[in-house]
């Protein structure tokens, strides 16, 4: 009979060799500071939107990268002149990737490794997703983040690139701010965050909407060790409808926020969204 420990001690091995591999790579490597290009999305809860992969619910924030920079203009454009029929036709082309088998843990890190160029994701001091790269086939990935409506300076926001000689022609970035829809007293609280402490309304990555980066393979390694549970995907390439109305409904109650205080509870309104996103629930299948 195998021990749990003894399960798990076998299927983390090949995670820590991976992350090892990846680690060593990284610091063989020259750095380029980048900044995306940043547009604020203001939620419309009588949307009848019909496909959600490109809507990001309320309270998030989603960096989309993609090798094309054609893309990252068109979907840039949609936003900005809220062109929801050129949305819904870019996810439909967009969700043909979420077919791709996942690579293994070990196939994954050599393809990382392999890349000219991958990246972190940083805001001020935090950062928000690491060793970011398109991998498998992929040419466009997004990841989704938690926010809790704070303020969020555009400036403070970095691509970090890691690449090996000359700077390669890397990727092209696209980072949409969702504020969620707050009450007056939850507004108050978020806007008492100090002016140098504004990572705590920003969280770290929940799961990639695309099959782009190592996150992907390191909760699958970890769900497998747990409970064999993973079959295959990952649950969580992309926002459902049923996501997007809870985020909308999502709130903290006046007495909540006077029982915790206004900075804890911009804390708790980012801690609920990341429960949130990260509930298999209401994740695509």
């Amino acid at each position: 009979m195998t021990h749990s420990s003894e399960r798990y001690e076998s299927e983390a091995t090949p995670l820590f060799s991976a992350l090892h591999k990846i680690s060593a790579d990284q610091y063989t490597r020259l750095i380029k500071r980048r900044t995306p290009r940043i547009l604020t999305l203001i939620s419309d809860p009588n949307t009848n939107f019909e496909n959600f992969l490109l809507l990001p619910p309320p309270g998030s924030v989603v960096l989309y990268v993609s090798e094309d920079p054609d893309e990252i203009s068109k979907l840039e454009t949609a936003y900005l002149t809220t062109d929801l029929r050129l949305l819904m036709g870019m996810a439909s082309d967009f969700e043909q990737q979420l077919q791709l088998e996942p690579p293994s843990l070990s196939k994954a890190a050599e393809q990382i490794i392999e890349a000219p160029v991958y990246f972190d994701l940083r805001y001020g001091g935090k950062t928000l997703a690491t060793t970011i790269a398109l991998i498998n086939g992929s040419t466009i990935g997004s990841i989704l983040l938690p926010y809790n409506g704070g303020q969020l300076r555009d400036e403070d926001f970095s691509i970090i690139e890691y690449y090996r000689s000359e700077p390669p022609a890397g990727y092209d970035y696209l980072l949409i701010k969702c504020p969620p829809h707050l009450s007056d007293i939850e507004q108050k609280a978020v806007d008492a965050v100090p002016a140098d402490q504004l990572e705590l309304n920003i969280g770290s990555s929940i799961t990639p909407a695309f099959p782009v980066d190592m996150v992907k393979e390191v909760a699958r390694a970890i769900n497998r060790a747990i409970d064999r549970a993973v079959n295959g995907r990952m649950a969580g390439p992309g926002p459902t409808r049923e996501l997007y109305r809870h985020a909308l409904e999502l709130t903290l109650t006046p007495a909540t926020i006077e029982a915790l205080g206004p900075a804890p509870s911009a804390v708790e309104l980012l801690s609920l969204r990341r429960q949130l996103f990260n509930d298999p629930r209401f994740q695509r299948s």
